[in-house]
């Protein structure tokens, strides 16, 4: 657990995770360290393939069973670096099982929430979820259920946990909540932005990259290679504007 524990604690540092997989060895040590490989942009391309494709062979055999506990809670998972650091899982299961979850997966840094967009409980969720202890521990936020858009806009400010993300996925945003979003001074740190369910005008959404001023990658899966066309050159500095499928964050 100690060794865990200083992975969590230095989350961006290979060196506990390398020295956590030599003491573990065996399969599930090699892919931590195929999957620390990987992470690093130095590996030649028939270098990265191959690792890549080792690292799909072991998680396709064993991946339920890495998975543990989690796979009772989540939708789906990933491993990164080795670990399990993120998945989709139900707003109400997290409310009610985070102590669970973190035991699971101590190093979850990203979170994929559904279940949100009922009207009576969603907002009550919602507020329960960003008050989570544990929920200071994640990186990346992924809500995707565009009837709680503006509402996860107060929520979210409301909490502070903002400039503690660095990626975060929101659906159903109106300009109003943009407008907000963009106020708060609250996006400054942020990498990777994801809007769904879009009724942003080109307006907003340069108001909100201006504001994003570390972005790197805004994720419009609503609009077409077209449109985000149109917009790149709209753009204050250049950004990564993805039209593709979702994923875990």
């Amino acid at each position: 657990m100690a060794l865990i524990e200083a992975c969590r604690l230095a989350h961006d540092d290979d060196g506990p995770r390398l020295v956590w997989a030599d003491a573990v060895g065996g399969e599930r040590g090699e892919l931590v360290v195929l999957q620390c490989d990987l992470a690093r942009a130095t590996l030649a391309s028939e270098e990265r393939v191959a690792r890549q494709r080792r690292a799909d062979e072991l998680i396709a055999a064993h991946g339920s069973e890495w998975a543990g506990d989690l796979g009772q809670f989540a939708t789906r998972w990933e491993l990164r670096r080795g670990f399990l650091e993120a998945a989709e899982i139900d707003a109400r299961r997290f409310v009610y099982k985070t102590d669970a979850i973190f035991r699971a997966a101590p190093l979850l840094v990203s979170l994929t929430v559904t279940g949100l967009a009922d009207e009576h409980d969603g907002p009550s969720l919602l507020h329960q979820l960003v008050t989570r202890p544990q929920f200071w521990q994640l990186s990346a936020l992924d809500l995707v259920d565009p009837e709680i858009g503006d509402a996860a806009v107060e929520e979210l400010l409301a909490s502070a946990a903002l400039p503690a993300l660095r990626a975060l996925g929101i659906a159903g945003v109106t300009p109003a909540a943009a407008h907000e979003l963009v106020a708060s001074g609250e996006l400054a740190e942020l990498e990777t932005l994801r809007l769904t369910g879009l009724t942003l005008g080109e307006d907003a959404l340069i108001a909100i990259v201006r504001a994003a001023r570390s972005l790197v990658t805004l994720e419009l899966p609503d609009l077409s290679g077209a449109a985000a066309a149109t917009l790149r050159p709209r753009l204050s500095r250049e950004i990564c504007v993805a039209t593709g499928p979702l994923r875990l964050l």
